[in-house]
């Protein structure tokens, strides 16, 4: 069965590889014999403490990918070189392989943004194991839906956001957390009020809205400071013409995301 090498940590000596929903972490000190990690709970923690490459690529079996990874990092540990950038040599010294979609490029960059996804959970209540589960499930789903290819940034943040509301909620989270139907008349208002907010003004009030975030959680989750984060929250009331602690309403939120989508 085909198993993909999924990333390597060469100066660690070790690899996780997968092959089909299961996941196998083959190191050096398991004279790298696989050994099958629980995902994603496993899989997102080594990927979180390691100085990890992404690979992404395909093998024939498990057996090859093992030799692939246990070859890189012995070539790593003997040129002193273990960044993207000499893996990448290492791995275009083989045969051919099937085209990377791209993924495999951006899996660091994707990986970071997800991070951020430990404080929402934590919001909702879920334990720090609960939390790393549904994160990883998130990124499944992103990778299988394709459309990480044209987010990237705060965009890409919000859609990871977005999308583990959707996971906590059907995994049976609070259900109070739903966002309601918005009635015609909300939708005209909503749309009246909030058509002239900016982006980075949206993304504040589609976090504050939606939870218990305050402030500085909001400018932690979105990499901005706490009066940055205040100016637009301050800006995004006034064009509500409500005070900002009258402004937690999930179908607030929800408005603000379905705006979003438009700078996408």
């Amino acid at each position: 069965m085909p198993c993909e090498l999924w990333a390597i940590d060469a100066g660690g000596g070790e690899a996780i590889l997968r092959v089909g929903r299961r996941w196998y972490l083959s190191s050096m000190d398991r004279a790298w014999r696989p050994v099958e990690v629980k995902a994603p709970q496993g899989v997102l923690e080594w990927s979180l403490s390691r100085h990890v490459v992404p690979v992404g690529r395909q093998y024939e079996d498990l057996e090859r990918a093992v030799i692939t990874a246990r070859r890189l990092c012995l070539e790593a540990w003997r040129t002193g070189g273990t960044t993207s950038g000499e893996v990448g040599r290492l791995l275009s010294d083989e045969a051919p392989l099937p085209a990377d979609d791209g993924w495999g490029r951006r899996q660091s960059e994707i990986i970071r943004q997800a991070v951020k996804l430990d404080h929402y959970f934590e919001v909702q209540g879920c334990t720090s194991e609960e939390s790393l589960r549904l994160t990883l499930q998130v990124l499944q789903e992103l990778q299988e839906s394709g459309d990480w290819r044209r987010l990237w940034g705060r965009s890409l943040l919000l859609r990871l956001l977005n999308d583990a509301r959707e996971v906590y909620l059907r995994q049976g989270g609070d259900a109070e957390k739903a966002s309601p139907e918005l009635s015609d008349y909300q939708q005209r208002l909503y749309k009246k009020n909030l058509q002239k907010l900016s982006f980075d003004e949206l993304s504040c009030l589609s976090l504050w809205a939606d939870g218990d975030y305050t402030a500085e959680e909001v400018a932690t989750v979105l990499g901005l400071s706490a009066e940055m984060v205040l100016g637009r929250l301050s800006r995004a009331a006034a064009e509500m013409g409500r005070p900002l602690v009258q402004l937690r309403e999930p179908a607030l939120a929800e408005f603000c995301r379905m705006l979003l989508s438009r700078f996408r």
